[in-house]
């Protein structure tokens, strides 16, 4: 299973002589919005992160997992795709996904607040002030 190393993308990885160039896109207002191909892509990686770390309590398993990490790694690189998918998934599922907005965003507009669904109403606002959502998407949890 690839393992994946934010701090040293540059450095070679055990398979490759070659470095991996670290790709980071700071946020940006009205850029491309989510497409299939990416939604299928997060999904996937979503669904079997969701699955393979049920049964754990503590963070550290959940957060270093691969596919968490491969999320984090695209939003770094594709914020205004990424994060609308994320939200998207907060508002229908729920689920663990914070520190990865947080990661991939380098601020926390939810840090004050007290319960799920303020979270994810803040985080929401984050986005439409940033041009990631419209208004009316991604709002509250049904």
């Amino acid at each position: 299973m690839e393992q994946f190393n934010l701090r040293n993308m540059n450095e070679p990885s055990d398979n490759q002589n070659q470095p991996t160039p670290a790709v980071v896109t700071p946020l940006k207002c009205r850029f491309e919005k989510a497409d299939y191909e990416m939604e299928s892509w997060f999904d996937k990686r979503a669904d079997r992160w969701e699955k393979e770390t049920a049964i754990h309590s503590a963070p550290g398993p959940k957060y270093l997992h691969n596919d968490y990490m491969a999320v984090i790694t695209k939003g770094i690189e594709n914020p205004t795709g990424m994060i609308p998918l994320i939200l998207k998934r907060l508002s229908v599922r729920g689920g663990d996904w914070f520190f990865a907005l947080e990661q991939i965003t380098e601020e926390n507009p939810a840090k004050e607040c007290e319960d799920y669904d303020d979270a994810l109403r803040r985080w929401n606002e984050w986005a439409r002030q940033h041009g990631m959502i419209k208004e009316g998407d991604a709002v509250s949890r049904a």
